[in-house]
């Protein structure tokens, strides 16, 4: 009876594959996004790059003291993408 309780709570498809699921989201964003949206998602989600190092990669400028390059730009993708990668998830675009 034990083994049975825990063939029971170990089925395949109880587990989540993270590395699958992060794979097709990545896959379905570069599908979805627009090219500069996609190089903002990639160095931001996939090699974890700071906002600052992005914004000098893409040859951002800032008018404002204090601020680091393409802040406000950054933010706006940034949006886009949480958005776009939302509305993905939610109507079954990408497995799990």
């Amino acid at each position: 009876m034990d083994f049975h309780a825990n063939e029971l709570s170990e089925r395949p498809e109880d587990f989540l594959n993270l590395e699958r699921a992060s794979n097709n989201l990545h896959q379905r964003m570069k599908e979805t996004l627009k090219p500069i949206e996609y190089k903002v998602y990639k160095y931001l989600y996939m090699e974890n790059r700071e906002e600052g190092q992005i914004g000098k990669l893409l040859g951002f400028k800032t008018n404002e003291k204090g601020r680091r390059a393409g802040y406000r730009t950054l933010k706006t993708i940034k949006d886009i993408i949480f958005f776009k990668a939302k509305a993905a998830v939610y109507n079954n675009q990408v497995d799990f």
